[in-house]
């Protein structure tokens, strides 16, 4: 018998344990680590996720940082966070602050307008900073804050975070903070990230999906600069890849496809790198754009 199988008889005790409000910390960290196994629906599943996540954060506080990696502890409210860190009783308070700021900054979603927690984030890394201000987590979460705040001082927080992580590990930093950079339309910085990314070593950590993703934002670089021709051929090169995990499962990035036909350009290139791409992965995203692609482009006046 396989492990998983195993796994897959001994799980449903441990769902039973949770949903009857008194898990023990062995029923939730089984559950933790193997939730993605359970056939549930996905309102019951996320509900069952926080409680046990919320249990081992408030048993051990260090989960944060060692076992769960900010997956799946969001939609905790004000009232769940504070009562998390009253339970840690740490006799540490720059401890406690730097561990409440990485509660705090794992709990925040992109779609939260109310920015006062990410103001509080910043001042608890600040009570932190003397003792944890070179640790690449610190510098991580203080850099995210600031950038979410519109705070200039991020971009040297980054580049220190760049500065504590080996080189071959640059490029998924590298990857967030040039999206940042197109999303404000910040060129110049673009530019610049841009010029890092190709000085990694040769054995950098180099996923198929950031292959595919970073051609598409060259692309719209292109744009910018007046070249079609050039981010037509950027479209091409994304679909030059193997399949990866994350291909597979959330599916490549069509955003400079949009952009394409949002200029009314490249339509027949488009189409073929479609179909390029569905051969590799295939999800709601390039369900849009074959929909889209079946409609007539909006003609500008």
């Amino acid at each position: 018998m396989y492990s998983e199988e195993i796994i897959d008889l001994a799980l449903p005790r441990h769902v039973a344990a949770i949903k009857g409000g008194n898990p023990s910390i062995y029923d939730c960290l089984r559950f933790f680590q193997n939730w993605f196994r359970c056939r549930l629906e996905e309102d019951e599943r996320q509900n069952l996720i926080k409680v046990a996540a919320l249990k081992l954060i408030k048993h051990d506080p260090f989960f944060l940082i060692s076992e769960v990696h900010g997956m799946c502890v969001e939609d905790l409210t004000e009232a769940e966070l504070q009562s998390c860190v009253a339970s840690w009783s740490l006799d540490d308070e720059e401890l406690s602050a730097f561990l409440e700021a990485h509660l705090r900054m794992t709990n925040h979603s992109d779609d939260q307008n109310d920015l006062s927690s990410v103001r509080l984030v910043v001042e608890l890394l600040e009570k932190a900073r003397l003792r944890f201000g070179k640790q690449k987590t610190f510098l991580k979460l203080y850099s995210n804050a600031l950038k979410i705040l519109g705070d200039e001082r991020h971009t040297t927080a980054f580049d220190n975070l760049l500065e504590q992580t080996s080189p071959e590990w640059h490029a998924h930093e590298l990857r967030s903070e040039m999206t940042h950079a197109v999303d404000e339309e910040d060129w110049a910085r673009y530019d610049s990230l841009r010029s890092k990314w190709e000085t990694m070593p040769a054995n950098a950590n180099i996923c198929e999906c950031e292959i595919n993703y970073i051609a598409n934002i060259d692309g719209l670089r292109s744009l910018h600069r007046g070249a079609p021709d050039q981010a037509i051929e950027f479209l091409k090169q994304s679909t030059q890849v193997n399949g990866c995990p994350h291909l597979n499962t959330g599916g490549g990035s069509v955003i400079l496809a949009h952009e394409l036909l949002d200029h009314n350009l490249a339509k027949n290139e488009v189409e073929e790198h479609l179909r390029q791409l569905e051969q590799v992965c295939k999800n709601e995203e390039t369900d849009e754009l074959r929909l889209r692609l079946q409609t007539p482009p909006i003609q500008h006046q």
